[in-house]
């Protein structure tokens, strides 16, 4: 007789002595109880040999039984594609809100990106990106009030692929909770809705090196260890910046009922031809100043010297919410959760169109541009997988009717192009991907050749297919990626 056939009989039959009326508790602690009493008397050595797998057996069994006596209910799923879209909308609501501002102490690293732009790149960055030395790139935080889509929108796509910093609650100013840097494998670190002054405790020079991606030492489970170059994100309910914002006056507040969201979305709809006079005369600037020195009780200080606050102020670029952004009802009541593949497809022509408005010389640093357009290639045969309705096995009616038959490489669960450079350099060939060919509209003649062997990386030959797919929108991407690379010298 095997263990695991002893020890189910011996449970069952001490089960059959219980008296019946003993409460659920009490039952599992008798049981458990008795039925190492019975292995302890048959031999001291059998007990040691098989009370783990009866404790076992009987955590199991109760777990099972629990199973059954619930109703699970099947959740309707989404599309990516169509979650993906729904995501695009919220985080532009969410970003180019009126009651939005940005802020940051070293406007000179903006070049003449605007600032909205400027974050929203930097967080492409974040979520797609490994970061390098020497970028030279504003660290992002995203601050402002309660329950207006900081966690959902903009935090569940980079939580995944970020590490939570604890916050230490030492006050000696040592290097308390050894693992809190242990990042791993994660390309950024997060503050998560923190009391803003805990920035200024006893990580203020971790957290300052590694905004400007310097060279970093933490004590990491009784050795030293050198972190990478690592993204900073931090959210909050308090301001680390001072910021600008227009309000509506009391007059147009009035008239709007009362809500500043309500003046903003009324205001939204009027024509562009007086929204310079209405703005001049319905909005007021009102300043908002830093609430780090309100926010340091926890930490026993009076107050952040100027120089500290400016130190840090210096590496950010922070987003500032001061009235809740309007998102449609519809959207708000799915209650969804978002990844970063949802932001990545949701957001990939916003990225594209942002570029393709500015030039070179209008950023502070190539790096930023470089990182975005390399992440546009490693994710474009993705995109155009999810637009397609190939990824994670979905298959749309309109591909069916294409008779496209998804057996290339449909079944890439990560969602990312596994080869970083030759997906998309690599000529018309890989263009179509899991597409297949009716839907990529590109040209697969050349599928079958040995990619290894082709050494001219830096250039890449966009094929058009036939005319019946000239005007395939899904084809275009890979279009303007290319003349993005051209246009910023990116191979």
């Amino acid at each position: 007789m095997r263990s695991d056939e002893l020890v189910a009989r011996i449970v069952s039959m001490v089960e059959a002595q219980l008296p019946p009326r003993l409460a659920a508790e009490e039952k599992r602690q008798v049981l458990e109880r008795v039925v190492l009493a019975k292995l302890n008397a048959a031999s001291s050595c059998l007990k040691l040999k098989l009370a783990p797998l009866a404790k076992a057996y009987m955590n199991q069994r109760e777990e099972n039984e629990m199973e059954d006596l619930f109703y699970h209910m099947l959740v309707p799923q989404m599309t990516r594609r169509e979650k993906s879209r729904i995501y695009g909308i919220m985080f532009a609501r969410f970003i180019d809100n009126p009651s939005v501002s940005f802020a940051t102490g070293n406007p000179r690293l903006l070049g003449k990106i605007a600032p909205v732009d400027m974050w929203f790149l930097t967080f492409f960055v974040f979520v797609t990106c490994r970061r390098v030395r020497g970028d030279n790139l504003l660290q992002l935080g995203c601050v402002g009030m309660s329950t207006c889509g900081k966690s959902t929108i903009i935090e569940e796509p980079i939580r995944r692929t970020s590490h939570q910093l604890l916050s230490s609650t030492s006050s000696s100013g040592g290097d308390a909770g050894v693992g809190r840097f242990e990042v791993g494998k994660k390309n950024a670190i997060m503050l998560h809705d923190i009391a803003i002054g805990k920035i200024f405790g006893i990580d203020f020079e971790k957290l300052k090196a590694i905004c400007r991606a310097e060279t970093t030492v933490a004590k990491i489970h009784g050795h030293v260890a050198v972190l990478p170059p690592l993204h900073l994100f931090y959210s909050s309910n308090q301001r680390l910046m001072t910021h600008k914002v227009k309000t509506p006056s009391l007059f147009a507040l009035a008239a709007a009922g009362g809500s500043a969201s309500s003046f903003f979305s009324s205001s939204s709809s009027r024509t562009t031809t007086t929204a310079t006079t209405t703005t001049t005369t319905t909005t007021v600037l009102l300043k908002m100043p830093s609430q780090v020195n309100e926010s340091l009780g926890g930490l026993k200080k009076p107050r952040v010297s100027s120089e500290d606050l400016g130190a840090i102020q210096n590496r950010f670029l922070e987003l500032y919410v001061h009235a809740k952004p309007f998102q449609e009802e519809a959207h708000i009541n799915l209650n969804e959760t978002f990844d970063r593949f949802h932001f990545i497809v949701g957001t990939f022509e916003r990225a594209i169109s942002i570029l393709e408005k500015y030039s070179p010389s209008d950023f502070h640093s190539s790096h930023l541009y470089g990182y975005v357009i390399g992440a546009l290639k490693k994710n474009s045969l993705y995109f155009e997988q999810v637009q397609n309705g190939n990824a994670d096995g979905e298959e749309m009616a309109v591909a069916a009717e294409d008779g496209d038959d998804d057996d290339d490489d449909g079944g890439d669960d990560d969602g990312d192009d596994d080869d970083d450079n030759g997906t998309f350099f690599e000529g018309g060939s890989d263009f179509g991907g899991g597409g297949g060919g009716g839907s990529s509209g590109m040209n697969h003649d050349d599928d079958n050749d040995d990619d290894d062997d082709d050494d001219n990386r830096g250039e890449m030959t966009v094929v058009v297919g036939s005319d019946d797919h000239q005007n395939d929108k899904f084809q275009q991407h890979y279009i303007r990626i290319f003349n993005l690379a051209n246009k910023y010298n990116v191979h």
